[in-house]
């Protein structure tokens, strides 16, 4: 059986019966609760209007070197799109989207032949802002 002391910063191993500094892991929760092939963090949509959408993340803290981030949904009609994401970005903006649609979207990053598990996000773009009619137009007149 082995127990961590994070407060002390020290390793105790009941097989070998020693213990075992550890000075360089200021923080050990952060990798005993790190999966080494985390997705973004913290996906949410930052704004969203009828024809696009900004989305942003927390990039995963990780020891593996990121290889890509693949960003993928479906439009209304059915066609699947898929984005490439630089690996250090953490907003990306999605336009040319249909008003009052949802979406269902899911990044997915990269460690060379490793990925991480699917991180979905669920939006609903806006209603398209009313037409303007005759009367709402303004005529400007230059007399000479």
């Amino acid at each position: 059986m082995e127990w961590i002391n994070v407060s002390h910063l020290f390793l105790y191993s009941t097989i070998q019966n020693q213990v075992l500094y550890v000075p360089c892991y200021r923080n050990l929760m952060l990798f005993l609760n790190f999966q080494s092939d985390s997705g973004p963090m913290n996906l949410h949509v930052a704004a969203v209007y009828d024809k696009s959408v900004r989305l942003k993340w927390t990039v995963a803290p990780s020891c593996y070197q990121r290889t890509k981030i693949i960003l993928k949904y479906c439009t209304s009609d059915g066609q699947t799109v898929t984005r490439k994401i630089g690996i250090k970005q953490d907003w990306c903006d999605l336009a040319s989207l249909d008003p009052e649609t949802s979406y269902n979207l899911t990044f997915v990053t990269y460690y060379g032949n490793e990925q991480s598990d699917p991180v979905p996000l669920l939006f609903t773009t806006q209603e398209s802002p009313s037409a303007l009619t005759g009367g709402a137009i303004a005529g400007i007149s230059v007399g000479m």
